[in-house]
């Protein structure tokens, strides 16, 4: 039998700090989160106390599926399976607005393209929902491609699941389809609005805690971080770009940053 059958039946391991939206902290592999371990990696959030998991749906440069929707569906669904078994919230990014441009190693691609795969997708997660599932449906928005998905979202999911991060990530206001606002910081000392999601998703501030390439992060910048996003009254999301394996030391360090 499968490592993942006895996975399923014998690790029971749950996060016993519970989720809200506007107050939690959140990490994930986003972008490698299809090639993960599903049951070790949402382990290590339970064990930190970390309620949340992110995730970029489509990946991004060498990782992403947009031609590959079955395969995403079908590693979604595994994840699924381990996020409700911790008791974790999802927190689904499903496409990034910078794929149309050449930046981080991609090679640019046209969301227009891939329409029927995007909301193939989204169709699937609404189907799967439960409350923890939170959407955001484009990251960074800035072109029509962009806004068009936002407004096919608004007819699929109801507003309270809904995350908007425009203006290319930093939002000036919430638009009426979408319950919060995430925002994406260039540095550490740059004010996020209150009440924001402050997720670490910008060049600059990825390099400031360790390198847009880096497998783990300055655990001092992330606790001072996740501690500034916590006074602030934000939630706060560690934004992994090409992590493959979370470090435990960085949960650690956000954990205690945000709740200590």
């Amino acid at each position: 039998m499968s490592t993942d059958f006895f996975g399923k039946l014998f690790d029971w391991r749950k996060c016993k700090r519970k989720f809200h939206p506007g107050r939690f902290v959140g990490a994930g592999p986003v972008n490698w989160w299809p090639l993960a371990n599903h049951r070790k990696e949402t382990a290590k959030l339970a064990k930190a106390g970390i309620p949340c998991y992110h995730i970029e749906l489509f990946g991004w440069a060498d990782s992403h599926g947009y031609d590959k929707p079955g395969k995403v569906k079908q590693e979604l669904d595994r994840l699924l399976f381990w996020c409700r078994r911790r008791r974790l919230s999802l927190f689904v990014s499903v496409v990034n607005d910078n794929i149309h441009l050449s930046k981080y190693g991609n090679t640019p691609l046209k969301l227009e393209q891939y329409r029927s795969a995007i909301t193939g997708l989204m169709q699937h997660l609404k189907k799967r929902q439960k409350k923890q599932i939170y959407i955001q449906p484009v990251g960074e928005t800035q072109t029509a491609a962009g806004r068009a998905i936002e407004l096919e979202a608004a007819g699929i999911f109801p507003q309270d699941r809904l995350v908007y991060n425009g203006n290319g990530g930093r939002p000036g206001s919430r638009p009426g389809w979408a319950g919060y606002i995430a925002h994406h910081a260039a540095r550490h000392k740059d004010a996020v609005p209150a009440g924001a999601w402050d997720v670490t998703d910008h060049g600059t501030r990825l390099n400031e805690m360790g390198g847009t390439g880096a497998q783990s992060y300055n655990n001092d910048y992330l606790e001072a971080d996740a501690r500034k996003a916590s006074q602030r009254g934000c939630p706060y999301i560690m934004y992994g770009f090409q992590v493959r394996k979370l470090d435990k030391g960085n949960l650690r360090a956000i954990a205690r940053g945000y709740y200590s």
